[in-house]
């Protein structure tokens, strides 16, 4: 089931008939919000001007000049570079045969070309694609709808759950991951129109779902795509589909920032809750340790699971003042930078020059600040059970200030039911 309109299935609409595909094949899971006539204006690259990307464009080539062959290359590459879906040419009239070098760029451009004899009725034509988006874009909404009530809705008893589940082959009692998909448009405002980016994003991650055969619903609140992912066999390939998207929205987008996590697999319905809260931990941890992949999996996040999984913070607190009151003063009153060296030299093994060399210091510079170390936290820094409780002592510093969160959302789902209810 395909998430949103692709321009493969232009091809598989009973109604149209003599639509022939010229080139740009790989190209077809392009996504078709809409279909455009670029016939209003006098010069036919004009008429893209208001394009927002994804459009099916179609041309009969009446407002074509007098060097045809040049005037559809430098229309084809400005529509790739609108981001557009598709082009449909209607030949016959005004282009008797569309050029091999057009062909060959939409190819090269993996943007599907199509051709379509001057007899065909174009207002039938856009009619009937116009038909199947709208069919499309309701299954999406309601697959959207659903997976929102799973999560955060009423969805009702049993006899109202089972017969959904099975519609996205799905039981109540399979084992479930949810993960969040996070998009930072700080940066990328000023370059990108937001609406673009997410709707691409949304269909890039439904697609690559798609493409692996895992099993998924999907829901997007703000800025945020939440993924439920049954988890059977072809699960094994979630990384590798969150790497796809990851590197091609990154090419297509350089300036966007993803952030993903994935939330602890639990067996039923009644569990999406936990894993939905296990991966905003993943998300916090990821945003707090800043990996090179920004991708966390709550499996992966260790001792932060201990620690995020404290409800009263004062007890975190307590912990982290108690162990480094004496250092936080001094570095206060002396503008010096204790705590950094304390938590560079434990980084780096508790040895001495790769240290000195980080902070940029001499090793006696940095001999010296240890001893002070060592004087006001009265404890042997060396020894590795102290390593344990100040490396412990650190991770709680980080969770307690760390960079803006993401918003919880209100759960107020009840399934009324309690076989399954949360």
């Amino acid at each position: 089931m395909s998430v949103s309109f692709q321009c493969r299935e232009i091809l598989t609409i009973p109604t149209i008939r003599n639509l022939r595909l010229l080139s740009g094949a790989e190209g077809l899971d392009r996504v078709v919000r809409w279909v455009y006539v670029a016939e209003a204006m006098e010069n036919i690259s004009m008429t893209l001007d208001w394009l927002i990307g994804d459009e099916l464009v179609i041309i009969t080539g009446s407002n074509l000049k007098e060097n045809v062959t040049q005037e559809l290359l430098r229309f084809i590459q400005r529509c790739n570079d609108k981001f557009v879906a598709g082009i449909v040419v209607n030949t016959g009239r005004y282009i008797p045969k569309l050029p091999p070098e057009a062909v060959a760029l939409a190819d090269d451009l993996h943007l599907p070309l199509f051709e379509v004899p001057w007899e065909t009725k174009l207002v039938e034509f856009t009619k009937d694609i116009g038909a199947a988006i709208i069919d499309s874009s309701l299954e999406e909404e309601s697959i959207n709808a659903f997976m929102n009530d799973l999560l955060f809705g009423d969805i009702g008893g049993e006899e109202n759950l089972l017969p959904r589940l099975a519609r996205y082959g799905m039981e109540p009692n399979d084992k479930y991951s949810i993960g969040i998909i996070n998009a930072d448009f700080s940066e990328a405002a000023r370059d990108y129109n937001s609406y673009n980016v997410k709707n691409y994003l949304w269909d890039l991650v439904g697609t690559s779902f798609e493409e692996y055969g895992v099993t998924k619903l999907l829901t997007n609140k703000k800025d945020r795509i939440i993924f439920l992912a049954k988890c059977d066999q072809r699960y094994r390939y979630l990384d590798q589909i969150l790497s796809y998207v990851i590197t091609v929205m990154s090419g297509r987008y350089p300036k966007l920032t993803l952030e993903i996590g994935v939330g602890r697999a639990f067996e039923g319905m009644e569990n999406l809750l936990k894993s939905y809260q296990t991966a905003q931990q993943a998300l916090k941890v990821l945003r707090i340790e800043k990996p090179d992949f920004p991708v966390m999996y709550y499996e992966n996040i260790g001792l932060y699971s201990l620690l995020l999984s404290v409800r009263e913070s004062s007890v975190l607190q307590n912990y982290y003042n108690n162990l480094f009151h004496a250092l936080l003063e001094y570095d206060s009153s002396n503008h010096t930078e204790l705590m950094r060296t304390l938590e560079c030299y434990l980084n780096n093994n508790a040895k001495l020059a790769p240290t000195a060399h980080v902070l940029y210091i001499h090793e006696n510079t940095l001999k010296y600040r240890l001893d002070k170390i060592k004087t006001l936290l009265g404890v042997n820094i060396n020894d590795l059970h102290e390593q344990f409780r100040i490396k412990m002592g650190f991770m709680i510093g980080r969770v307690l200030a760390p960079p803006p969160d993401i918003p919880e959302i209100e759960i107020k789902h009840k399934i009324k039911n309690e076989r399954f209810a949360i």
